[in-house]
Formats: C-alpha cells, sequence, structure tokens
C-alpha cells in the first residue's frame, strides 16, 4: 500500500499483445483488435507535469471528492 505504480509496470509486452490477438478464431476481429492495441505506444499519450489531476467543471466521470 502507499506504493506508486506506473503505466510502465502494467503495460502490456508485445508478446502478452500477440497471444490476445492470435487466440482470437475470427480474422476480421483479429485485425481490429491488432489494429487497436498497436495504435497507443507508450510515451505517446499526453501526460501532465502536475501531480494534481485537472479536474474538469463539466465532467460527470470523476468529481472532485465533496468536502466534509
Amino acid at each position: 500500500m502507499g506504493k506508486r505504480v506506473y503505466l510502465k509496470d502494467i503495460w502490456p509486452t508485445r508478446k502478452e499483445i500477440d497471444e490476445v490477438v492470435n487466440g482470437s478464431n475470427d480474422a476480421a476481429v483479429r485485425g481490429e483488435v491488432r489494429d487497436r492495441l498497436h495504435r497507443v505506444r507508450p510515451g505517446t499519450v499526453p501526460v501532465s507535469k502536475s501531480e494534481l489531476y485537472g479536474w474538469e467543471d463539466g465532467s460527470t466521470y470523476i468529481q472532485e471528492p465533496a468536502v466534509l
């Protein structure tokens, strides 16, 4: 508990991705999965330099905790 987790710690390896992609029996699904998985690469997701999350006031997905 209290240990930092980084995307690099949980990002699947190329072998793990290929196993999932090749495990599909449907060639069309396999191609779609492969395309989606290979589109996002480590280091391509924009990140903020801030240690605080940039709350969006209009967001209904994530809300800042209420102050009690």
